[in-house]
């Protein structure tokens, strides 16, 4: 039994037009970004297009060498909160939300 969920169409463009964006970011063509990958510039352009996926160790790849934000691209959400459980921390509520504050504007700096 596989627990792997498959994306839908629509979340695969989603995905495809976030890493677009995130290309055009770096001033680089599809031409250049898929030899910076190792793939064909058809593949890369399918996974654009949302037709065509890319492996982990591309994703990997992005984020290691190009500081791709992957979890953004993936999801479209740039903005994550870790849960600390009860008790694990001795910084106060108040100093904890002002910490995530910043880490907010952090994320949010182009």
């Amino acid at each position: 039994m596989s627990n792997e969920r498959k994306l839908s169409v629509e979340q695969r463009r989603e995905i495809g037009c976030r890493l677009q964006d995130f290309r055009i970011s770096k001033h680089m063509t599809q031409e250049q970004f898929s030899e910076l990958l190792g793939v064909s510039k058809t593949f890369y352009g399918q996974a654009e297009r949302g037709i065509s996926s890319l492996g982990l160790s591309k994703w990997l790849y992005l984020s290691d060498k190009l500081n791709a934000d992957i979890g953004y691209i993936l999801t479209g959400r740039k903005h994550y909160h870790i849960e600390l459980p009860q008790g694990t921390t001795s910084i106060p509520e108040k100093r904890l939300e002002s910490i995530q504050k910043i880490i907010n504007l952090l994320i949010d700096m182009p």
